[in-house]
C-alpha cells in the first residue's frame, strides 16, 4: 500500500484492483483466498515434506552431480 500513496480505504482498493489484475477488486480478493489456502496447506503438508517430495522426483530425471550444484 506504500507504494500507492494513498491512506485508508483507497490504499486498500487500489491494492485489492492491482493484485486482481484485469479481474479487479474481486480478483484480488480471490488472489488472497487462494495464497491463504495454499499457505494453510503448507503448513499442514509441512514445507519440509513438500520440498523432500520435489528432490525425489528431481533424483528421478537429473543426475546426481547436477543436483549437487
Amino acid at each position: 500500500m506504500a507504494a500507492t500513496g494513498l491512506t485508508g480505504a483507497a490504499a486498500i482498493t487500489a491494492a485489492l484492483a492491482f493484485l486482481g489484475g484485469p479481474a479487479g477488486i474481486l480478483g484480488g480478493i480471490a488472489v488472497l483466498s487462494l495464497t491463504g489456502l495454499i499457505a494453510d496447506a503448507l503448513t499442514k503438508v509441512g514445507l519440509e515434506d513438500l520440498l523432500t517430495a520435489i528432490y525425489c522426483q528431481r533424483r528421478k530425471s537429473r543426475p546426481h552431480g547436477k543436483l549437487l550444484e
